[in-house]
Order: structure tokens, then sequence, then C-alpha cells
């Protein structure tokens, strides 16, 4: 198999760390790119074929609509009937290991090259995301643990409730990411933005 090119950031050109929007007080919302990250989404064909992948790998697939499990540093996030992402923190090839571990059970593709994650944390994300979006990120309606496929800003995203902080990971299409990210500056520049 070919290999791929060194991954590149989509938000090279317009990312700055420091602190920007509304200057007074505390900022309202940190935002930082992860890079770097292994994102493979498992898709399974049936109820029985689930069961083989978890029971193969031993990852949480088994989660409810709209939830994630966590499995050391690997996040399992719900992304649709029998379908989840697997994200991880590293260097390994996780999509080739899944493929070979789940054969005939799951179809495994890496969509590593193909993701811009951010990590938005602070006192204002809900507010900020709130901007762009339908879903109701109250900590009530969407504490730590759910995930949800919709759209911010009108670009599609995959958002997580990664921890209490409040913090957010949110994945948009890598093409999206410029897009995204200049709405997000503007929808933070009221409640001040860190840029990490």
């Amino acid at each position: 198999m070919p290999s791929l090119a060194p991954r590149a950031s989509a938000l090279a050109s317009l990312y700055r760390p420091g602190r920007h929007g509304t200057h007074g007080g505390a900022a309202g919302i940190r935002i930082s790119e992860r890079r770097g990250l292994a994102i493979v989404q498992v898709a399974c064909f049936d109820a029985e074929s689930v069961k083989r992948a978890e029971a193969a790998s031993g990852l949480p697939l088994a989660a409810a609509a709209n939830r994630s499990a966590r499995l050391g540093e690997t996040s399992v996030l719900w992304a649709g009937p029998r379908r989840w992402l697997v994200v991880a923190e590293t260097a390994e090839d996780l999509a080739h290991g899944l493929a070979a571990t789940l054969a005939g059970a799951a179809v495994v593709t890496d969509l590593s090259h193909a993701r811009t994650v951010l990590l938005l944390s602070g006192p204002r994300v809900r507010d900020v995301l709130a901007k762009g979006s339908g879903v109701d990120f109250h900590a009530r309606a969407f504490p730590v643990g759910h995930c949800a496929l919709t759209g911010i800003a009108k670009i599609t995203a995959h958002v997580h409730a990664a921890d209490a902080a409040p913090s957010f990971e949110v994945m948009v299409y890598r093409g999206y990411g410029l897009a995204f990210w200049e709405w997000l500056g503007e929808a933070a520049a009221e409640y001040g933005y860190e840029v990490a």
C-alpha cells in the first residue's frame, strides 16, 4: 500500500496562538487543534458482526446512540447505526491493525488525513457551540460521554463532550476546516478566546 504524505494542518494559514476577541477578563473559550490523531471508522454489517467485532477487538462497540466510550487512551464515538469512530493518540497504524483484527466482521476506513479536530474548552464553550447548532449543549442535555453528528454553521461536525471541564472535541471534514475556524473565531469573539 502506498504511504501517504505527512499530515499538514488545514488551519496552518490562519492558526495564530494568543488571545483574540474581547480582551477584558479571562478568556471565555480556549481553542487548540489536535494533530496527529488516528481516526478510523468501523462499520459492521449486522448485530451479529457487531458482537464479533467487539469480541475480536476489545473495543466497546455496543455503546448506545450518541454516546462514547473509552478504552485506555482510545475513544469510541457512535457515528450511526452499527458505525463508530475510533480515535487514538498513536503513531501505530491503527487502521491496518483493526482491519486485520476485524476482517469479515466490519469495514475499516482510515479517516486520519480527512478530519480537522479542535479541542474547545472554557466557561463559554457551550454558548459558542449553541450559536451554530440546533443541538442542546446544556450540561443536562449533553453531558460528558455524549457525542452527536450535527451541523454547526452549516458545516457537518462530530461533537464529543470529552470531559466535565467542560471541553468538547469537534471534528469537521478537513476541506471545511478553514471555514469552521473562521466561524468559530467570529462566534467566540464576544467572550474572548485563547488559541493554544
